[in-house]
């Protein structure tokens, strides 16, 4: 370690605002992945289908990112300069999880190709296709190959002690010394991201014209799923590559731009870098239906519940006069006239008629 370079201002006190800034960022983009993980982990419809894995993929590497930024990242700042395993495994997990953000877009658009033109069991589905993105099986392999790939060069710039202080700001690469290093770390990401920005392309496009042309068929996919899904692919797949520019102009530039930008408005321009993991699961909980429905079910609607009159309520008890509602009629008077007969059977009134008075409830 005695060869160590590190940048000025990279550790000690003026760091201390970016690691504040970091941890809280980092915090909130843990807590709204691990949200939408735990809502689909709570939902059937959404864990038995395959196609879902490529979304929750997503979430699974921005949680990471959030937990490395909100617990790791207060220690590498402040032990970093006399523990340099610290800023080592920090700058790991940035290069795999930044390379995670480049390859789920591409999965995502393929996948629901694939499950909007054809059948798994249709001729026209190939070996691979009807496998990797018809069955969990093939979808969680599909993952494997991709986070193994994505691991290889931070393992490769692990292996030959190239992994540390970034010149961005950041726990990444450091600057290299090599020319061949250079070169080999700038065309593995450069081949990697147009790789994936390529087949997110292709695929888009065929969907979009495969909406275009059948929209207006009964078919058992619903249109507005897709056009959501084409949306977050959309956002998921420009998102990353705008908000890390700052840092891939920072990190990949370093023999190419002057360095004479202080570091902490190196670490105020890259910034950025954590918008991506910070809006990726409210786009998901928002555009696609499957989770926007958990989430109302599970969340929303616990919220705004109103509290209800339930059936085991404790009634006043009557009193004699309320039992019953009792209508007091007055009594009515019938009037009756007697009429007298003599002895041969004739009639006579009386001079005064006698009148009985008759009272009936």
């Amino acid at each position: 370690m005695a060869n160590r370079s590190v940048p000025v201002d990279f550790y000690g006190a003026p760091a201390y605002w970016f690691e504040i800034v970091t941890s809280i960022f980092g915090l909130d983009i843990f807590l709204s992945n691990i949200l939408l993980l735990w809502i689909a982990a709570s939902s059937r419809e959404i864990r038995t289908l395959p196609s879902n894995y490529f979304t929750i993929n997503l979430a699974f590497g921005n949680t990471l990112v959030g937990s490395f930024y909100a617990f790791l990242q207060p220690f590498v700042l402040n032990y970093g300069d006399t523990s340099p395993v610290l800023c080592h495994i920090c700058g790991f997990g940035n290069i795999t999880f930044a390379m995670s953000f480049l390859f789920s877009p591409t999965l995502m658009a393929a996948s629901r190709y694939y499950n909007v033109t054809r059948l798994p069991s249709s001729s026209g589905s190939n070996w691979f296709s009807s496998r990797a993105f018809f069955t969990k099986t093939g979808a969680l392999s599909l993952l494997v190959a991709f986070w193994s790939y994505a691991i290889l060069l931070p393992l490769f710039l692990l292996a030959i002690d190239q992994l540390g202080e970034d010149p961005s700001g950041f726990c990444g690469a450091k600057a290299f010394t090599s020319p061949l290093l250079y070169i080999i770390y700038i065309i593995s990401l450069i081949i990697f991201a147009l790789f994936n920005a390529v087949l997110t392309y292709i695929y888009f496009h065929r969907l979009s014209k495969f909406m275009a042309q059948y929209q207006r068929r009964p078919s058992d996919v619903s249109s507005t799923d897709t056009r959501s899904v084409m949306r977050l692919v959309a956002i998921t797949a420009i998102l990353p590559l705008v908000c890390n520019s700052p840092t891939l102009l920072l990190s990949g530039g370093q023999w190419f731009i002057p360095d004479v930008m202080p570091m902490w408005l190196k670490r105020i321009f890259v910034l950025p870098v954590f918008i991506p993991p910070m809006v990726g699961p409210w786009l998901t909980l928002l555009l696609l239906r499957p989770f926007k429905k958990r989430f109302n079910e599970k969340v929303m609607a616990k919220m705004w519940r109103r509290p209800t009159m339930t059936a085991g309520l404790i009634e006043p008890t009557p009193q004699p006069n309320d039992a019953v509602n009792v209508v007091q009629r007055p009594p009515v008077h019938r009037t009756t006239s007697v009429i007298v007969y003599d002895a041969a059977g004739r009639q006579r009134s009386p001079p005064q008629p006698l009148k009985a008075t008759l009272s009936v409830p």
